[in-house]
């Protein structure tokens, strides 16, 4: 069970992320996860709580996506260093030929996303051990 902390304004209705879960209505949760999904999907916001797991707590966002509901884990404050901090090669100079040929790049390689094409090697590893 959850307990809602926050309902934010939701920014993006789609997208994936590298670690999201797909929540389900368990057996008898039909409803109450119906009614969650429609009233978030309805009013374009979303849940921010936390939950234990294995001993540990994480900072969650709870959103609609494709008539259902997903988990996005997100980091606390503490976890995420300050941007402007991080050194951005603000120094470097770029030519705009070379931005250019990067972006031509960019594009050749560019497809559409696929989870299925990439696997946890490190779990399939650990499972077969």
């Amino acid at each position: 069970m959850l307990n809602a902390v926050e309902f934010k304004q939701c920014l993006h209705s789609h997208g994936t992320s590298d670690t999201l879960t797909c929540y389900r209505a368990d057996e008898g949760g039909e409803k109450p996860y119906r009614l969650l999904a429609d009233a978030l999907a309805s009013s374009k916001r979303t849940v921010t709580t936390q939950l234990v797991t294995r001993g540990k707590e994480q900072l969650i966002l709870i959103r609609p996506y494709e008539n259902g509901l997903i988990m996005h884990s997100l980091y606390y404050a503490n976890e995420v260093r300050t941007f402007a901090k991080i050194a951005k090669g603000e120094n470097s100079k770029v030519s705009e030929d070379e931005i250019e040929l990067g972006a031509t790049l960019i594009e050749n390689m560019s497809d559409e996303f696929n989870p299925g094409k990439y696997r946890g090697e490190y779990r399939e590893r650990i499972h077969s051990s």
